[in-house]
């Protein structure tokens, strides 16, 4: 992920989309060529999704610095689900 590479955080505006390479050297012969990532999309949208997202993936997220707005806690009744405290 960029913003981990980058050392930065994942604040980003939902319009912001990063631009990376693919294919080229060690590619079986693919020609290196840019590829556009939604970042600021792919970020809103995990956020949005906190609720459903597995434990390991909030925590995932939690390292490389997504910053939530508000506190997830597991959701006893369900294993998968996490309920939101605002």
């Amino acid at each position: 992920m960029a913003a981990s590479q980058t050392g930065t955080h994942l604040t980003v505006p939902r319009k912001h989309v990063e631009t990376i390479t693919v294919g080229g050297e060690g590619s079986k012969g693919q020609a290196p060529r840019d590829v556009p990532l939604k970042l600021g999309t792919w970020v809103d949208n995990q956020r949005r999704r906190a609720a459903t997202l597995t434990p390991e993936r909030v925590e995932q997220l939690s390292k490389i610095g997504m910053r939530w707005g508000w506190a997830l806690t597991p959701n006893p009744e369900h294993t998968r689900h996490w309920i939101l405290r605002i």
